[in-house]
C-alpha cells in the first residue's frame, strides 16, 4: 500500500487518474451487467463530490469526528471492522484545504508516515502541490502531474511521473466513458472548455497558408506585371536614331522621292536617261548598281517611319524601284539589297510580270 500525489490544474484529469487506477487494480469490468465489480471487499473513503461509488464521506466524516480521530489508527480499525474489508483507499480532494503549508498536527504526521503498514492507499489531489505541508507530501511515492487539457489532443489525458522532481514517465490515458460514470468531474460548468492543441495547430497552419498563398499571388502579380512592361513591341517606343535623322532632315527642307536604279553596266544610254530624269523632276538616284548580265534580283525594302513600324510602299519601273511616299514625313533611310541572282541567257527575257512585280506587286 502506499501514497500517491496527483496535482495540476482544474480539469486536467487529476480525478480521472485516480478513479482509473483504482479501477484498474480492484475492480473488473463485467459485460453483462456493463459494471466494474470489486475484485475483494474495499472500502472508499473521499471528499469527492458527485462520487458515485459507494465510499464513506470523508468530509461528514471529519464532521463528526475531527480531523485528528479521522487520520488515526482506530478509525481505520472501525471502518475495517464495519465493512469486513480487507483495503481501504482514500482519495483526498483538495488536499489544501485539509493539510495547508500551515498545518501541524504530530498525531496526523505520525499516521501518514505509518500507513504503509495498515494497508491504506492514499491518493492525495491538489491543484499545486507546494500549498500542501511538506510533512505529507514527501511522503508519497511519487507525484503525477497532470497536464493541461489544451496541450493534448482532446482525447486522452497526458501526464508525467515524477520522483525526487525528475521526470521519469510519460502517461497517456485515453479517455473511458466507463470510468466517467462513476464521478462528476466538475462541480459547476465551465464557461469555455480549452481547446485542443491539435486544433489550435491547425489555426495557426490554416493562418499560415493563407498567408502563404496571398504573398505568392502578390508576388506572381508582380512578375506578370514586369513581365507584360517588358514585353512591350519594339514599336511602342520612339526610335531615338530615327528622331534625329527627321529632325535634321527636316531642316534639310521639303522631301524629294529617292529611288535605286538597276542598269547594265555596258548601257551608258540608259545611264544618261536616269541622269536626265533626275535633273528634270524631283528625284534623287541613291545609287545606280550595274549589273554584269540581265539578272532577277530580290528587292527587299526596309522603310522605318518615327513610331518604329515597318511600311512597304513602292512601285516597280523595270529595273528601277520608286518610293511611292518619299516625300512624307518621316521617311529616313532606305536600303536595297540584292540576294542571290538567277543568269538569263540572251537579251532581257520579256515578260507581262517582272520579278519585281512578282516580288513586290504591282505597283
Amino acid at each position: 500500500m502506499g501514497q500517491y500525489t496527483v496535482d495540476g490544474k482544474i480539469g486536467s484529469g487529476k480525478t480521472y487518474y485516480c478513479l482509473n487506477f483504482v479501477l484498474r487494480k480492484y475492480y473488473n469490468w463485467d459485460e453483462v451487467i456493463e459494471e466494474y465489480v470489486p475484485k475483494r471487499n474495499i472500502v472508499f473513503v473521499s471528499n469527492i463530490d458527485g462520487l458515485k461509488i459507494d465510499h464513506v464521506n470523508l468530509k461528514k466524516e471529519i464532521e463528526k469526528f475531527g480531523i485528528e480521530k479521522v487520520f488515526h489508527d482506530d478509525y481505520i480499525d472501525k471502518v475495517r471492522e464495519q465493512y469486513r474489508c480487507v483495503n481501504i483507499i482514500f482519495i483526498i480532494d483538495e488536499v489544501q484545504k485539509l493539510f495547508g503549508r500551515k498545518f501541524y498536527n504530530e498525531s496526523v504526521f505520525n499516521f501518514f508516515q505509518l500507513q504503509r503498514h495498515s494497508g491504506v492507499d492514499f491518493f492525495i489531489i491538489t491543484q499545486d502541490v507546494y500549498s500542501v505541508v511538506k510533512e505529507i507530501t514527501t511522503l508519497s511515492e511519487y507525484t503525477i502531474h497532470a497536464l493541461s487539457r489544451s496541450t493534448g489532443s482532446g482525447l486522452s489525458f497526458s501526464y508525467k511521473k515524477i520522483i525526487n522532481e525528475e521526470v521519469v514517465k510519460r502517461i497517456v490515458l485515453k479517455k473511458d466513458k466507463r470510468v466517467f460514470r462513476f464521478y462528476k468531474s466538475f462541480n459547476f460548468d465551465e464557461l469555455e472548455k480549452p481547446r485542443p492543441v491539435y486544433l489550435r495547430f491547425a489555426a495557426i497552419g490554416i493562418g499560415l497558408f493563407i498567408g502563404a498563398a496571398l504573398l505568392f499571388k502578390f508576388m506572381f502579380s508582380g512578375i506578370l506585371l514586369g513581365q507584360s512592361e517588358n514585353s512591350i513591341t519594339p514599336y511602342a517606343k520612339a526610335n531615338k536614331k530615327v528622331e534625329k535623322v527627321i529632325e535634321e532632315e527636316k531642316k534639310e527642307g521639303p522631301r524629294v522621292i529617292k529611288y535605286d536604279s538597276f542598269i547594265h553596266s555596258s548601257s551608258l544610254e540608259q545611264k544618261k536617261e536616269v541622269k536626265e530624269k533626275e535633273r528634270k523632276e524631283e528625284i534623287v538616284v541613291e545609287r545606280i548598281v550595274p549589273v554584269k548580265d540581265d539578272s532577277d534580283c530580290k528587292l527587299y525594302l526596309s522603310i522605318t517611319d518615327q513610331e518604329g513600324r515597318k511600311i512597304e510602299k513602292y512601285k516597280c519601273d523595270g529595273y528601277n524601284v520608286q518610293y511611292i511616299d518619299g516625300v512624307k514625313e518621316g521617311i529616313t533611310k532606305s536600303s536595297v539589297r540584292s540576294e542571290g541572282r538567277s543568269k538569263l541567257s540572251g537579251e532581257r527575257r520579256p515578260s507581262s510580270e517582272s520579278s519585281q512585280e512578282r516580288l513586290f506587286g504591282r505597283s
